[in-house]
Formats: structure tokens, C-alpha cells, sequence
């Protein structure tokens, strides 16, 4: 456990000096392991749930934690594919997301319609082949070690209301022979909810307490754990993600080019409150900035929300509740989360033949040519694939192959690399037309 293990014999107070390192290490320091994140996301919603999981990927690619799967908490036709999206622009296209199967919450759509479209967003997964969200929640809890789990929550609160009351066979699931509640007593070591409002008593009711405020409402009176709230006043004036380049190939900052409430309105990349983004920071580094505190955590407190979704909260010693407060200026910490939503995936590829469009005379042999760009990654193959058949693998460049066209009509060419780590980042599909 300890490098110096006979470092008693030299010191005094020895058995209380190796006593103290040990704590110090296992509550967090350089032995402490990544947390195992799962979010859940009413994407769709608004931008920043879009900024939200960029910024988990983002701490994900530098080691700082690992993420487990998402969970969608609204319902509409492209959510899953708008997420699948995301996850495959940073090199995670089968990450599992589950999908909330309740009382349907479609509503508009600014961004989804078109970061779910697989021709312009490459998605390898989509509603109709989603589980449901309990289903998920329990799978992912059940396999993972005990109390290592943290639970980001940056939307309502139905879907971690339908785990906590889940039953021992769900769905027949009796195999993992558990109540959602033992599940997370078991599993979770803290929930994070972007949810409630703890400066403006007054307020009418937060967003995502309001989208089910039944389920906020039991989720803290009855929660089987630590709970840690980051406020809507928290993430309203920290405005990011106006740096944002490369719309087309980018599904993050395209989302904040078509979101209506950015800074510059629709149809131009504009700043957003972070609402989102304060949680999934927290849920990983937590306060601290390179040992600077960006938040306080305040409490132990009880917090109740009333029906009309109002924010009531006082100190209790004995509680499990706690809720942050600014100290950081709001530019710094504005500064500091736009960094990781502006991280680059680790790689990427380009199908740079044949054009869109082309059409080719049956039986010629059409050329197909990749262009990679690995910025923190050891390529290890890169495949070619028409109409989801792979043709050719390639495991180093030029990256290049030929398809025989034997047959008259229109198909998609597609192209993936995969990483020595187990990461893989698909190519935007190129659609062609062989003719007779």
C-alpha cells in the first residue's frame, strides 16, 4: 500500500504518520480511482445538456472518470440518435443510453431534428432500439462495484424516480435480485442534481424540478444517499460555448448554432448559461479548480419542493442534502468550462473519396480514400464499409481501397478508425449512384 514500507523504523510517530497517508489517499488523492459516471439528460431540451455531455467526455479523455452510459429523460424522435451522435463525435458511438418509456414529453426541437440525422451526424443507435431507461439504470448499477457509482441528474427527475422505485424483478430482471432502492444503496456514492434554486426563494419553480416535481419531491425526501444540488443560480450567468467552431462537423457547436436562447439567436454560435455543466464538473472534480475552490458546498440541510416546484430548504446536522455556492468569479469559471467544451475529440475521420453524389458506371472500380487526423490516439485500423458491409481494412497510410460497383443503385459509403484503446470514430457517410 505504502512505497516505504519499513519508513517506521526511521520516524517517530510512525504508525500514526503511515495511518494519516493512508486516509489522505483512499479520500481522494493520487490512489483514488476515476468516478463511474452515468447521466441523465433531458436532451433536446436546451443547449447546454449538449455542453453537459462534451464536458464529461472531455474529463473522460483526460483519465478523470469514466462514464458508464446516459439515460434520456425526454422522449422524441431523435433523442437517442441526437446522444449516439455526441458520443460517436468523441469516439464512444456504443456507449448504452437508455430512453424514459413514460408519459411521452415530445415538444420542439431546435437542435435534435438535425444532430440525430446519422447522414450528417454518424449515430449507430437510435430510439427504437433503446432500453428503457429503469431497465438500463438497474444493468449498469448491478455490474459495477459497490459505491462507486456517482448519478449527474441535469434534467426532470422521472427516470432516477422510476429506478428508486423499482422492484426486485423489473421486467424480469431477477437476476440481479435487487430493489432499485438496494441497488443504489449498494452502488451509488452520490447523486448530483442540476435542479432547485437556493438565492431567490421567491422563484416560481425551477425547470427541472417543474418537469416532474412528484418525483423531485421523493427523490429528496426518500433518496437512500448523499444528494448535492447545483442550483439554477449556480450555472444562469456562466455563459459558454461562443467559441465554438466547425458547426458541420461538429454536433456541439452546431446544437448552439440552432438553439434559439443562445446569446446570437438562431443560426449563429452564441454563449448559454451552464446550467448543465456546473453539475457534471462537480460530479467529477468537484469544487476545486487546480486547487482553487470554484464552489462551497453548503449544508447538510432538508430540502423539500413544494407543488408548485418552489425550492425549501433548512440547515439540519443530521441530513444528507448539501447545495453549492459561487466563490470563483464568473468569468474564471466560465473560462474554465468552455476549455473542456471546447476539447477535441482524439480523432477523426474524413471520407475524402468518392465526392457526395458521384455516379459511377456499373462494374468500374470507385476509389475510396480516408483522411485521419489522431491527436491523441495510435491508430490501429481503419475500415471502409458500403451500406454497413465492411470491403476493406486498412491498418496503416495512405489510407485507400477500391469497391468492384457490380450492381446498378444508390449506396452509402462509410468508414471508421479504431484506436488502440477500444475507441472508434466513424467518418460522415458519403451516399453514391452506380448507373448501367
Amino acid at each position: 500500500f505504502l512505497p516505504f514500507p519499513d519508513i517506521g523504523l526511521h520516524m517517530n510517530n510512525s504508525v500514526i504518520w503511515v495511518e494519516m497517508l493512508g486516509l489522505l489517499l483512499l479520500a481522494g488523492g493520487t490512489g483514488a480511482e476515476p468516478p463511474r459516471i452515468i447521466l441523465d439528460t433531458d436532451m433536446r431540451g436546451d443547449c447546454d445538456d449538449v455542453g453537459a455531455l462534451a464536458t464529461l467526455h472531455a474529463l473522460a479523455d483526460n483519465g478523470e472518470c469514466e462514464i458508464l452510459g446516459v439515460i434520456a429523460s425526454t422522449t422524441g424522435p431523435h433523442i437517442v440518435a441526437t446522444i449516439g451522435a455526441i458520443n460517436a463525435y468523441y469516439g464512444r458511438p456504443y456507449l448504452p443510453v437508455g430512453l424514459y418509456s413514460g408519459e411521452d414529453l415530445t415538444g420542439p426541437d431546435s437542435y435534435a431534428e438535425v444532430i440525430g440525422d446519422p447522414m450528417r451526424y454518424p449515430s449507430r443507435i437510435a430510439n427504437e432500439t433503446a432500453p428503457d431507461s429503469t431497465r438500463l439504470y438497474r444493468r449498469l448499477l448491478h455490474e459495477a462495484p459497490d459505491h462507486s457509482v456517482t448519478i449527474v441528474v441535469i434534467g426532470g427527475q422521472s427516470c432516477i424516480h422510476g429506478l428508486l422505485q423499482s422492484e426486485s424483478d423489473f421486467e424480469g430482471d431477477g437476476s440481479i435480485g435487487r430493489t432499485g432502492r438496494e441497488l443504489i444503496e449498494e452502488k451509488v456514492r452520490e447523486l448530483v442534481l442540476m435542479a432547485g434554486v437556493f438565492a431567490e426563494m421567491e422563484h416560481v419553480g425551477e425547470w427541472n424540478v417543474l418537469l416532474d416535481i412528484p418525483a423531485a419531491q421523493q427523490v429528496a425526501r426518500e433518496w437512500p444517499g448523499p444528494i448535492v444540488y447545483t442550483g439554477s443560480e449556480i450555472g444562469h450567468g456562466i455563459l459558454t460555448g461562443a467559441s465554438l467552431t466547425d458547426p458541420e462537423n461538429n454536433p456541439v457547436a452546431m446544437s448552439y448554432k440552432l438553439h434559439p436562447y443562445t446569446e446570437g439567436g438562431p443560426g449563429v454560435i452564441g454563449g448559454r448559461s451552464s446550467w448543465d455543466q456546473t453539475a457534471v464538473y462537480y460530479a467529477v472534480r468537484g469544487v476545486d479548480f487546480e486547487g482553487e475552490a470554484i464552489w462551497d458546498k453548503a449544508g447538510p440541510i432538508a430540502i423539500s419542493f413544494t407543488d408548485e416546484g418552489k425550492t425549501r430548504f433548512e440547515k439540519d446536522a443530521t441530513g444528507s442534502r448539501y447545495y453549492l455556492t459561487q466563490r470563483m468569479s464568473i468569468d474564471r469559471t466560465a473560462a474554465i468550462i468552455e476549455d473542456l467544451m471546447n476539447h477535441a475529440p482524439r480523432a477523426s475521420i474524413a471520407i475524402k473519396m468518392p465526392s457526395a453524389d458521384a455516379t459511377y458506371p456499373q462494374n468500374s472500380a470507385i476509389p475510396i480514400e480516408g483522411e485521419v487526423i489522431a491527436r491523441d490516439l495510435d491508430v490501429e485500423r481503419v475500415v471502409f464499409a458500403v451500406d454497413d458491409d465492411p470491403i476493406a481494412e486498412v491498418d496503416a497510410a495512405p489510407y485507400i481501397a477500391e469497391w468492384e460497383a457490380t450492381h446498378p443503385g444508390t449506396y452509402t459509403i462509410q468508414a471508421y478508425v479504431d484506436g488502440d484503446d477500444g475507441s472508434r470514430f466513424y467518418a460522415r457517410p458519403t451516399v453514391v449512384t452506380v448507373v448501367e
